[in-house]
This record gives structure tokens, sequence and C-alpha cells, in this order.
């Protein structure tokens, strides 16, 4: 019995999509389950649309046999084994109390995190007491998985030991044709302020003045909705740039399909959307952050760019 734990789900990016290919991989040769303090209508639409057999074994707390029945075997059934990229604590519980079988997907850099960027040049005393005592909680646990091994060398040094690199995969792969019918470029991903759309939108202000029938397509939702089209608006680029919202897995992959080159501009080491977009044979201008194979920028697949607007112009030229 394999179990995916994560505390809430209330909107889908790549962590997400990750554990849930994952999982519904895992689910074809297993019995398995989701299991989620809360999970949100959009997220449940869209995991019954796109991982149907998951969905079927996506578990949120009720008052009733099934979920009794659950709580029972995921404390003391022998053979479990609980997957989670969410909820350190709780887990850490479940291993010193129940002895489970647990594996933690550490998919954040502790550089890069989201909330909490930890400085490696500059860690003062607390910080330093925090790693350490983080590095022995991670290692009670059965395995612990990166998804790059720029992540694995920052956690031996920071928490003291090595954890493995797993090697994260899109599941039902197809051949595509490349089609540069339609003439824009495209920005994936949530629209929080790591992800960096604000910089995108003010290159593609300088893109425009050479190339004024080109378009910015702006796929996602998030925070910054608002503060994008106000940038969209103040730079005077409302009749090039247009915003989708969050996406379906298909708008999503015709989106890539007719775009020209995708954006990934996220503070980070690794995105999904950077292997969503070479499958389809767009070209992908991601930050100078992320871990790339050479040979993807040596044939000119990649444009790895600083994050800043100059740098991203000429990586998208």
């Amino acid at each position: 019995m394999f179990v995916y734990y994560q505390r809430k789900f209330v909107q889908i990016g790549g962590s997400e999509i990750f554990a849930l290919s994952f999982f519904e991989e895992v689910n074809s040769h297993k019995k398995c389950f989701l299991f989620s303090l809360y999970c949100s209508e959009k997220c449940k639409l869209y995991i019954k649309k796109n991982y149907n057999s998951i969905y079927k074994r996506l578990i949120t707390p009720s008052f009733s046999l099934g979920f009794l029945r659950f709580c029972l075997s995921f404390l003391f059934k022998k053979n479990i084994k609980i997957y989670f990229n969410y909820g350190l604590h709780e887990m850490f519980f479940l291993r010193i109390v129940f002895l489970r079988k647990i594996i933690y997907l550490a998919h954040d850099m502790f550089s890069y995190d989201e909330f909490k960027p930890i400085s490696i040049k500059n860690i003062n005393l607390l910080t330093k007491t925090r790693l350490k005592i983080l590095g022995i909680v991670e290692n009670i646990f059965s395995d612990v998985f990166v998804l790059t091994k720029k992540s694995q060398k920052e956690r031996l040094r920071l928490l003291n030991y090595r954890p493995k690199v797993f090697n994260a995969a899109i599941r039902n792969l197809n051949s595509f044709k490349h089609n540069n019918n339609k003439k824009f470029i495209l920005s994936l991903g949530r629209l929080e302020k790591k992800k960096n759309v604000d910089l995108i939108i003010k290159t593609f202000k300088k893109i425009n003045k050479t190339n004024p029938k080109l378009k910015l397509h702006i796929c996602g939702d998030g925070s910054q909705m608002k503060n994008l089209k106000e940038i969209v608006r103040i730079k005077k680029l409302s009749n090039n740039v247009s915003f989708f919202g969050f996406v379906s897995e298909k708008e999503k992959k015709l989106q890539i399909k007719n775009s020209l080159c995708v954006y990934c501009l996220d503070k980070a080491d690794f995105d999904l959307v950077i292997w969503e977009a070479l499958l389809q044979a767009k070209p992908v201008i991601c930050s100078n952050t992320m871990e790339i194979d050479s040979n993807f920028i040596k044939y000119n697949w990649i444009a790895k760019s600083k994050l800043n607007v100059n740098n991203i112009y000429t990586a998208t030229k």
C-alpha cells in the first residue's frame, strides 16, 4: 500500500503535477492513495479530469467507514509506504511513533525557498541550529529524494547528509510537430513573485518595439495577477498581451505547441515547464539558477538568463 500525503491541495503547480504523475504510474502497479486534509473544488476537478485513476483514491477527512478504514491502514498496516513533500512534522511523528516507511520528496532548495530563502554565505547561529535539527530529522526518514545534483550538494553542505537524486518524468509522451503558424511567446506558471513574470512583460516591451505583431500569452493564476495586468496597462501592451488564467492540461499543451518559445524564469533548480516545452520541440528561456544539461544549451534548445531585462532580452533574441 502506497500513500502520498499533502496537507492541502489548493492549487496545482509543478510539485503537485510531479506527485500526481508519479503516483498515477505507481497506481498502475500497486494500490495507492492520495491523502489530503483539504482539496479545493478546482483541484478536485483537475485531478478528476487528468488523473482519474488517482481521483478514485483521493482521501480527505470525513465521518465515514471508508475514511476510518483508511486511517487504520495508514497507521497500523506493516507494509505501508508514505511519500510526502509537505508535512514534515506530521511525518516525523509517524516515523518515530509508528515506525512507518516514509520517503520525503524534498523538491525545493533552501536557497530558492519562496518564503524563507537561506543565504549559504551568511548563516547566523539560530539558522545553523535549525539546520542541524532539520538534518537529524531528515536522516530519520527511510529515504530522501531531491530533483537535482545541485540540490543534493546543498543538503550535503547544510545538513551533512547526501540524499538521492530522483529523475522526474512526464507521463503520456506523444509525438509533436513544430508549428510556427501562431506568432506568440509563452509564459507558463503560477503568477507569484518568484516566477518573475513581471520581468517577462518588461522584456516583451523591449521586444515589441522591433516585433510589433508578436504577442505574449500568460497562462497561470496567482496573487500577482492584478499587479501584472497593471504593468501591462502602464507599458501600453494591452493589445499584445493576453492573460488566460489557470488552463487545463489540453489547453496547456496547445499553448506550448503553437508558441514560438517558452519562458520559465522561476528562481529554482528544477521546473517541469522546461521539459514540457522541450517535448513539443519548443526552445526555452530559463533562469540561470536551473540545473540544465550543457547539450541543451550547446544546441540552442535552452538559453539561460540572469534575472534582469537585458539578459532575458538577449537570451530571447
